[in-house]
């Protein structure tokens, strides 16, 4: 059983995104709060590629860009990605969309050229890759002068991640969380 969320003794608690707070899991935040959140969305080696022509998720799957791209080393970051190409919800549990976007990613993985989640921007920093999947804190913390990394935080070309961690309850001191 989950230990409920004294909030009264988060001091804290008031100054957390409103946007973050009252998910459909946890819709009074009694048992869980929002710790960490990002952003996937697409970078783009503007020195290279101009951003415009990259509107999409779908633009990923241009022949034009074989053995150019970066994927997350992630399988739910990459299958929402297809998914959502598809038109699909990132969350969905239809086996038979699944099974579309496992056959969507078997036709991308000749653009790809490389898998990073321990460093998604040295690839792009490094001119291994010139498009594909970053993170929005590491399209942004790079060296002065290297990748122009231009990553559009837009709907269509992002999906949001999130983590809530819980209290089992099964501490004895409570008191310690702030």
């Amino acid at each position: 059983m989950l230990q409920k969320i004294d909030k009264s003794k988060l001091t804290n608690f008031s100054n957390l995104d409103p946007q973050m707070l009252n998910k459909p899991f946890d819709p009074n935040n009694d048992y869980s709060i929002p710790y960490i959140w990002g952003a996937t969305a697409i970078g783009v080696n503007s020195e290279a590629i101009d951003p415009k022509t990259i509107t999409s998720w779908a633009d990923l799957w241009k022949p034009e860009y074989k053995s150019s791209l970066l994927l997350t080393d992630d399988a739910r970051e990459v299958f929402q990605m297809a998914l959502r190409k598809l038109g699909y919800s990132g969350n969905t549990t239809d086996p038979k969309e699944i099974e579309a976007a496992y056959n969507e990613l078997k036709k991308l993985m000749p653009n790809v050229a490389a898998f990073n989640s321990d460093n998604p921007a040295n690839p792009y920093m490094e001119g291994e890759v010139n498009l594909g999947m970053v993170w929005n804190g590491s399209a942004y913390v790079r060296p002065p002068g290297r990748y122009p990394a231009g990553s559009d935080l837009a709907e269509r070309r992002r999906h949001l991640l999130d983590g809530q961690p819980v209290d089992p309850g099964e501490r004895q001191k409570t008191s310690t969380a702030r």
